[in-house]
Parts: C-alpha cells; sequence; structure tokens
C-alpha cells in the first residue's frame, strides 16, 4: 500500500485582543488569574474569565502561541532564548522583557 497524500484541516488562526495582551502583561508579572479576570474582563460574556483556572489556562495558550510564532519567526536570539527557558523550565518563562519581544 502506497502512501497517499491527505488533505490537512487546520483550525483557524486565534486572535487576540488589545486587552488580551494588556492581560498578559499582567500574567507575566505574576498577577494572579482571578485579579486579572476580574480588572480587564466580563465574565458573563467571556467564558475564560469566569474562574481563575479558565483565565489561567487562556493566558498559558496565548503565552504558547506567541512564543510558538516567534520561534517560527523572529530572530535567532529571540529564539535561542525561548529555547533555553523551556529547556531549564519545561516551557517558555516569560519576563516583562521577553514578553516585549514576542509581541
Amino acid at each position: 500500500m502506497a502512501n497517499q497524500p491527505q488533505q490537512l484541516t487546520l483550525p483557524p488562526p486565534r486572535t487576540y485582543t488589545r486587552t488580551d495582551f494588556t492581560a498578559l502583561r499582567a500574567f507575566v508579572q505574576r498577577l494572579p488569574a482571578a485579579t486579572i479576570a476580574r480588572l480587564y474582563y466580563d465574565p458573563e460574556h467571556l467564558p475564560h474569565a469566569a474562574s481563575a483556572d479558565a483565565m489561567e489556562r487562556f493566558l498559558g495558550t496565548m503565552r504558547d502561541d506567541l512564543v510558538h510564532l516567534a520561534l517560527l519567526h523572529d530572530s535567532s536570539v529571540l529564539a535561542d532564548h525561548l529555547k533555553a527557558s523551556i529547556r531549564q523550565h519545561g516551557s517558555a518563562k516569560l519576563t516583562a522583557m521577553t514578553l516585549r519581544m514576542v509581541e
């Protein structure tokens, strides 16, 4: 049986708002997820703001998306820094400065 080409269906890329980036910046600066949800979001309209766990998952996914894009498309210096952080911590630990570089 020969290998047959298969069509992949990719999910649409996620989009983030200015508020999401502000919330991620607060998250990187170690503000509690419950506080971020209360300060920046309306939990009645956004399900990821309904609980601290949901907010933390949303911001973690956003962080991972940005790190992935940075590794694919950005400078070798940033990519090396993020890869070293992943090796050391198991995931990319962003500082405020690194987040600015990623953005």
